[in-house]
This record gives structure tokens, sequence and C-alpha cells, in this order.
């Protein structure tokens, strides 16, 4: 480079300089220092680009910023490129270009590529499907959005994809909540996205509608139109868009739950989808109905909840008495429900409620139970069910092996344990509730009763601290 091309370089980037200093537009309050801008010297024969005219300050107007593109194109030899989205200006900025548009423009260019054109331009390989579906609905064409749709999806694409049973409603929520993040900020924090049920706000008198004002329902009116109810693990997305980052290695556990927690939940329903063909209209056969019921229940007894066995077992043999491997099928899913119990769990007590239209099936699981059961001290059994928030009315099965000595022995000479509590707690719980299990109460009371008479002290204890009179 000589020393006249030096000098012509240096005095260009002086310029430049100066320009790029001068041209700091949203810091201007008066529109009078624009003309210091136009009245520049070093300013002159430039190709100035002015873009994002839609997100000028407000203290600037958009005839003054026309006024100082004449004066650069009349007095200063420039040529400018004036770039902005139309569809994005204010009400009155439009006004005033209309206005001043063909004394101040030459020649206009509308780029206006399909949403189809620049998603291509993003995912060279073609755009997810999800991706194109949500973008289409709301006619959402910014170039800028997408890239970051793309950025979310690339951040979770190769933990997700291990689990296979969120990968779909995971992608989906991701695209969703990033454009929520990046194109609909003014109207509401990210957050409040996972908090909203917009099917919820449909309905009268529920938590999200008749409390929630007309304006709430028009800030969150895009979670309706794109129908985005959160699921869980979308706070991973919503982390990743706030912070930029989420220990994906500390979230595996909770992601590999909830994976599972999907399984089971399309596994029940195609169980629902086949119950269909029965209560919906009459095409299906018996034949093939029951042939149907019958496979995918064998062939799911590790995902289906044992109530639901259950009923499809009982209506098969209601409608054909005779069809073969129901009671082999029964009494294999109640060994595999047994099996997964911990030695000293009792029967769920919603499981038992369902079943109570069985009560042959409830008593041969009863029965399967306590067989399973080790023989607990008589301090550990009461401590399960007195000394604690979770308890069954099935757990007196666990008690008929104890004579009215063992208790009269346990309670005068237990000290580990609050016995005085765990009694009074016990008989609350299950002495006007004890079903088939009388006799245990019986017993226990009859030992209850002997302590009571061996002196006033105990007398007084047991009618004071356990009947309460």
């Amino acid at each position: 480079m000589n020393k006249t091309n030096n000098e012509l370089f240096s005095k260009t980037m002086k310029g430049l300089s100066t320009a790029a200093q001068s041209l700091k537009l949203s810091k201007y309050v008066s529109t009078a220092l624009i003309a210091d801008i136009a009245e520049s010297k070093f300013v002159e024969n430039f190709l100035i680009c002015i873009d994002d005219l839609e997100r000028k300050e407000d203290s600037l107007t958009v005839s003054s910023i026309l006024g100082y593109i004449t004066t650069l194109t009349e007095e200063k030899g420039c040529k400018i490129l004036l770039i902005y989205n139309d569809q994005n200006l204010e009400e009155e900025a439009s006004k005033q270009l209309n206005e001043y548009r063909e004394k101040v423009v030459d020649l206009e260019f509308t780029y206006q590529p399909s949403i189809e054109q620049n998603l291509s331009i993003v995912w060279k390989d073609g755009a997810p499907y999800t991706v194109r579906i949500v973008f289409e609905i709301l006619g959402l064409n910014n170039i800028r959005i997408m890239k970051r749709v793309q950025w979310t999806l690339n951040y979770f694409k190769e933990t997700v994809k291990e689990y296979s049973n969120l990968h779909h409603s995971f992608e989906k929520s991701a695209v969703i909540l990033a454009i929520l993040y990046h194109a609909y900020s003014r109207d509401f924090e990210i957050h409040e996205a996972l908090d909203w049920n917009y099917m919820a706000a449909l309905l009268p008198n529920s938590e999200n509608g008749e409390n929630n004002d007309e304006r709430d329902k028009e800030r969150f009116s895009v979670i309706e139109q794109l129908q985005y109810l959160p699921n869980k693990e979308d706070r991973l997305i919503v982390d990743y868009l706030v912070n930029g980052f989420v220990d994906l290695d500390a979230e595996k556990m909770f992601l590999a739950h909830e994976n599972e927690q999907r399984r089971l939940k399309d596994v029940n329903a195609e169980l629902q989808e086949i119950w269909g063909r029965y209560n919906l209209n009459f095409v299906t056969s018996q034949e093939d109905f029951t042939k149907t019921l019958f496979e995918f229940t064998r062939e799911n007894l590790d995902n289906l909840w044992l109530a639901d066995i259950v009923q499809s077992i009982t209506f098969i043999r209601t409608i054909d008495d005779k069809y073969q491997g129901l009671d082999e099928l029964l009494e294999k899913s109640i060994d595999q429900y047994v099996e997964k119990l911990d030695p000293f769990e009792s029967l769920d007590s919603h499981l038992e409620y369902q079943l109570q239209k069985h009560p042959d099936v409830l008593e041969i699981l009863r029965e399967k139970i306590y067989q399973k059961a080790p023989d607990y001290s008589m301090t550990e059994l009461f401590e399960k069910v007195a000394g604690s928030s979770v308890w069954n009315l099935s757990d007196l099965a666990y008690f008929r092996r104890f004579s009215e000595d063992d208790y009269f022995d346990w309670m005068t000479t237990e000290t580990s344990v609050k016995v005085i509590h765990l009694v009074a707690t016990f008989l609350d719980r299950f002495s006007k509730n004890c079903g088939d299990d009388q006799k245990v109460i019986e017993t226990f009371l009859k030992a209850l009763e002997k302590i009571k008479q061996k002196d006033n002290l105990n007398k007084i204890r047991i009618e004071k601290l356990i009947e309460r009179k």
C-alpha cells in the first residue's frame, strides 16, 4: 500500500469512525443534533445503511430521519439504504413515511419471502414438521426467531433422543416456548406460560377463567392459538431460554421417570382405543373384540393398572365364559402386582376401592400380600399402622398371629416407642373399621382390659389417654 493509498485509507477510517460515533441515534433526545451529523465534513460520498427503522427511539420521528436522509443525499452526495419492516411500524411512523416517501425514496424493493423460504434458509435439509406447523399457525416469518428456535432444538437434541416417549412432545414444547420467549416477551414472562392453562380459562368459574380479566385472556391468546399445555419437563426448556444453560446430566433421572410415565400413558390410551370398539359402535364383532382385548392385556401386564386388567378379564368372561387362559392371566397379574410391592407395603387404597366390585379378586390379593409380609415384631407393626400417616384397613391382617398374652406382654414391657400414643392411634383407626378382622380388635381390647385391672394408675392411663373419657 503506497503513501497516497495510506492517506486515503486513514482519512476514510477516520471519517467512518466519526460517522459511526455520530450515528448512535438512540442516545439523541433532540432532532437538532441530527443536523450536526449532516453538517460533518467527514460524512461525504458514503454508502450509509439505516436498519431497523421500526425500532427507533420514541424521541426520533420518522419525518426528522427522512429530513436527515435528504440532507445527506443532496448535500453530501451519500447513498442511503433504508431497511425496515413495514408491518411493525407504529401508526404515526407509517403515516409520516407514506407522506414523505415519494420525495425521499428513489427506489423501493420489497423483500417478502414466504415462511417456507425462510425456514429453508435456517434448516438447509428441511425444517422439522413441528417447526413448520407452528410458524404457519402464527403466520410468523421472522428469520431471527427461526434461528433461535433452531438453537434451542439443537441444545436438547442429543439428550432428548434417548427418551423416545418424550421426544415428540418435548420438541413441540421447545419450538413453542422459544417462540413465546423471543417473539412475545412484551406480552408476558415466559414462566407465566407454564402456569397458564388455556383450557381452564375457557371454562366458567375456573381458576384461570372467571377470575382473570379480559386483558389476561388477550395476553395469552397465542397460547390458546397454539393449544399449548405444559408438561413437567418443559421447565428445562424455560431454564435454558432464560439462563442459556441447563445441567442435563443432573436431570437424567427426572427425564427417565417422565419418559416412563409417558410410555404408560400411551399404553393406557391404546387400551381406551380398544374399549372404544365396544362402546362407540356396532362394527367390531365379539370374536375380534375379545381376542384383541385379551392379547393386548396379556402383552401389557407389566404396563397396565391391575384394576384395568381385572376389568378386562371380567368383561371377557361375561360375554364368553369359556374363553381360555383368563384364570391364568388373572393369577399372573396379581402375582406381578404383589411382587412389585415392598415386603411391608400395604394394598393401595385407590386400587382397593376400584376392586370393591370384585371381592373374590380382592380377597386373593389381600391374602397374597399378607403371605408376603415377613414376621415383623409387634413394635414394627404398630409403628407402621399407627406411627405414620400411611395406613390401610387391610393392615390388620398382619396382627392375626398375635394372642392376648402377646399384646399384654408387649404393652407392659416395651419402652423404645411411645406405646400409649401408638395404642390410642391404633384404636382410633381400626376399632370401628376393622372389617373382616374384628377378632384382632377383640383380642387386643381384652389385653388392654387386663392391664386396666392391674391397678388404678393403669386404669386412669387407659381411660384418660387411650379411651379419652
